[in-house]
């Protein structure tokens, strides 16, 4: 058992190799967080001569860390989740307003070359009822 008075207690480890899990770039930070609990191995050894005790509070630490390292990139993870679903949201109110624009644009311009198609022949029939009206009326 590990020694109450003075010795390692099991964040001892999980703390600084938290933060170094945090702080440095991987794969250099599972270095140098593989090296710090390793380094703890000493003076652990040196308060408590049982074998499982050291090898306990060691995982212990590497156990605390990696939680500590998992939550922390946990919040990272949803706070890019987050900026991300609201850009997808905002691309796709773009996409929409593109495309009824474009839909607006299309129907307008059909239906205004239907009226401009459909105005043509009345305005010669219109001319033509114009000279039957010259010529009846003469």
């Amino acid at each position: 058992m590990l020694s109450r008075g003075g010795g390692c207690s099991q964040d001892r480890g999980a703390s600084p190799c938290g933060r170094i899990l945090l702080t440095v770039r991987p794969p250099r930070s599972w270095a140098l967080a593989a090296g710090f609990l390793a380094a703890q191995a000493p003076p652990i050894g040196l308060t408590s001569r049982d074998l499982p005790a050291v090898l306990y509070a060691i995982f212990a630490a590497l156990a605390v860390a990696l939680f500590v390292y998992g939550l922390s990139r946990l919040s990272g993870l949803v706070t890019a989740l987050e900026a991300a679903r609201r850009s997808l949201a905002r691309n796709a109110v773009a996409r929409e307003r593109d495309r009824l624009a474009r839909d607006l644009h299309d129907v307008l311009g059909f239906s205004l070359s239907a009226v401009v198609l459909r105005g043509e022949p009345a305005a010669r029939l219109n001319e033509r009822r114009g000279t039957l009206r010259v010529h009846f009326n003469n």
